[in-house]
């Protein structure tokens, strides 16, 4: 039997940022289909985004002789296949543990203004989206994690997301103002239930991932102890490695990774007199700038759905999802008609096109001030973090 040789895509990311593809009040899943045709040919996440393979995917997508591209849509990675009746076979087959990865930096500085991600992050991590399901429950095709679940006494803040529960949302849950109670309570708490045209999956909090640049450093939690350490990669193989301990009361491990590839680490420090157990999962990237994120595709995933081939070595071409939440802000009106309570008394979300009409505020006369105009990419006020009794993030515009 001949065989025809041709080229098709082994996978692809699209990264949907919903500030730019919903209309006002309207999600953009939720358009009718030429409207969401007419949104498309307007974006193009290469005006927001800057993604690149790392330096060792390059080399693996050089040697299997694949094609990268950025689109405006997000990446897409094709090969050389050989068609067999319907199936598509690599030319060269990928091994199971082939990863390819990919860095992602923002272009666009009002990112976080209009992005529902929390703003109060640890600086040594970067978002990770990908396609293994370990430590990070996911729902095909998005990339994205099912976010955290509620914890009693915690503070969130707007924007945050939590789920119904730990493995799929059922109920995705969006503060809308700062609050501790549980989710689902009005009026601080935005509750939707999924179904075909309601998106449930977007980055958030569980998507936060430890970054590891060169010397992974680690503070022991217990006097006088060295604990000992393994060092696993993500196959668990065990690995050889060079490190150090630093004097002091709390000693702190220094551990040199400068030999090995990026990827996902895990260090795991144990004694048995004194007890001591404690694992850190991490990225190991090999480039000085921490990146805002990192795609990190495996050939062989652990869940089926997530695989790049199938059973028999044919391509499945999966297009996983990124989706980036639209934020909701308090609209603050400031100018000769207004005062410090000239704020809308819902929060309403940001989008680029579409627009809110009837949006109506309290002047300074107390009189309702109606016809204002939307908030757009204003940049975001955030008292609530410094005030202890204030509660909402505003867009403040400025009306002479």
């Amino acid at each position: 039997m001949a065989f025809q040789i041709e080229y098709a895509k082994l996978f692809e990311v699209k990264i949907l940022h919903h500030f730019f593809l919903n209309k006002g009040l309207d999600n953009f899943a939720q358009l009718p289909a030429e409207e969401r045709e007419e949104i498309l040919r307007k974006y193009d996440t290469r005006q927001i985004f800057q993604i690149s393979p790392t330096s060792e995917t390059l080399k693996a997508l050089n040697g299997h002789k694949y094609i990268f591209r950025t689109t405006a849509e997000g990446i897409w990675v094709g090969l050389q296949v050989e068609r067999n009746n319907d199936a598509l076979t690599p030319h060269i087959i990928p091994a199971d543990d082939l990863q390819l990865t990919f860095m992602i930096s923002l272009k666009d500085s009002g990112f976080m203004n209009y992005t529902a991600l929390p703003l109060n992050n640890d600086p040594g991590k970067a978002y990770l989206f990908k396609n293994t399901l370990q430590d990070a429950p996911k729902s095909f095709p998005n990339l994205t994690a099912v976010p955290p679940v509620h914890e009693p006494g915690k503070t969130y803040f707007p924007g945050d997301m939590l789920s119904d529960n730990t493995t799929v949302v059922n109920t995705l849950y969006t503060v809308l103002q700062k609050t501790d109670t549980n989710p689902g309570t009005l009026p601080w708490w935005l509750a939707e239930s999924g179904d075909a045209q309601t998106p449930l999956y977007y980055a958030n909090a569980n998507d936060l991932f430890p970054v590891v640049k060169d010397i992974l450093s680690y503070r022991v939690t217990e006097q006088d102890l060295e604990p000992s350490i393994t060092l696993t990669n993500a196959q668990g193989e065990e690995l050889d490695f060079p490190h150090t301990y630093l004097p002091g009361t709390y000693r702190t491990a220094q551990i040199d990774l400068t030999q090995f590839p990026g990827g996902i680490y895990n260090a795991h420090f144990h004694s048995a007199n004194p007890a001591y157990d404690e694992n850190i999962k991490f990225f190991l990237i090999k480039q000085q700038e921490l990146p805002f994120g990192i795609i990190h595709i495996n050939a062989k995933s652990d869940t089926a759905a997530f695989d790049l081939l199938d059973n028999e070595g044919n391509l499945r071409s999966p297009v996983f999802e990124i989706r980036f939440r639209n934020r909701m802000t308090h609209w603050r009106y400031a100018g000769k008609k207004f005062n410090l309570q000239s704020f809308t008394g819902s929060p309403l979300p940001l989008t680029r096109y579409g627009f809110i009409n009837n949006v109506t505020v309290k002047g300074i006369d107390g009189q309702d001030v109606e016809g204002l105009p939307n908030a757009g990419q204003t940049p975001i006020k955030t008292e609530a973090f410094t005030h202890e009794d204030e509660t909402r993030f505003y867009s403040e515009i400025h009306i002479n």
